[in-house]
């Protein structure tokens, strides 16, 4: 029964925090753009759950996908589903719930943050494909996986404004840096299998392409805080940020499967770094 619970927990990715705090914290950058004097902590809190759901939903259709795929790789052959420790019709039953779950907290928020998150439902069930078809699937991750930065401003205020776009465009490029750097554990079983990543693509320019993507990232942050009016401890935080950026750039090694997971990792404490720029307002 404790090893059943135990390959649930493995299969909704419970076990490993960083995706679903890289899921939500674009949630409360886009949520604290729309603050006034009060901290709107129960949206906050919603939206955390909302992003342990969805991503635990998410990573499950993933491994439904490429459950075929998963058994080639070191890192991923373990898995679950791969493995065989949980059936298909049981992890789409958990899918059920999940989703479930999902559309209560969903249909609880305004009509364009509905909206929004009806979009995201279609991007997080496609994606699983991109890294068959594109040498970017990076990119369309960033897309999905950020949309959460507009549906928390939606949440707030019914509408999208430039500032939130502008958030998720910054959002989006440090997921390409992040999930790039991710990519390079998996390089020599992705091109014996055929998979294809950001990682592959510049394989020979990474530092390049990485910290291109973590510059706009910190630019695009930038302009952000700035036509908000924000204060200047947001910008000594953000200083901070770029600091750590560059920071993971310059340490990033391309060989390295344990320094790359270590680096993603970081992004997970760096979102909260993020999050305190928006306190400042």
């Amino acid at each position: 029964m404790i090893n059943n619970i135990k390959e649930y927990i493995r299969l909704m990715r419970l076990h490993q925090p960083t995706g679903f705090l890289l899921l939500f914290w674009p949630c409360s950058f886009g949520i604290l753009l729309t603050k006034n004097n009060s901290f709107p902590w129960k949206t906050i809190l919603l939206f955390l759950f909302g992003s342990v759901i969805m991503r635990s939903a998410g990573c499950i259709i993933n491994d439904i996908i490429d459950k075929d795929l998963d058994k080639h790789v070191e890192r991923t052959r373990s898995r679950p589903l791969a493995s065989g420790t949980i059936l298909l019709t049981q992890a789409i039953l958990v899918i059920a719930v999940l989703l479930l779950i999902g559309a209560f907290i969903l249909f609880s928020l305004t009509k364009t943050a509905i909206y929004l998150g009806l979009i995201s439902i279609l991007l997080i069930v496609t994606y699983p494909f991109m890294k068959r078809i594109s040498n970017y699937p990076q990119v369309f991750l960033a897309l999905t996986f950020n949309i959460g930065a507009l549906i928390g401003y939606a949440a707030i205020t019914d509408k999208i404004s430039f500032s939130a776009t502008l958030l998720y465009i910054a959002c989006w490029f440090w997921t390409i840096g992040y999930d790039t750097i991710y990519g390079y554990q998996d390089t020599k079983y992705d091109k014996k299998i055929g998979v294809k990543s950001t990682a592959l693509k510049f394989e020979k320019h990474a530092k390049i392409f990485i910290f291109s993507n973590y510059a706009l990232m910190a630019l695009l942050l930038l302009i952000t805080i700035h036509i908000n009016s924000y204060s200047w401890q947001s910008y000594i935080i953000w200083c901070f940020v770029t600091l750590h950026l560059i920071w993971q750039t310059y340490f990033f090694d391309k060989n390295s499967s344990k320094i790359c997971m270590n680096l993603f990792k970081k992004n997970g404490s760096l979102g909260l770094l993020i999050f305190f720029i928006f306190l400042f307002k």
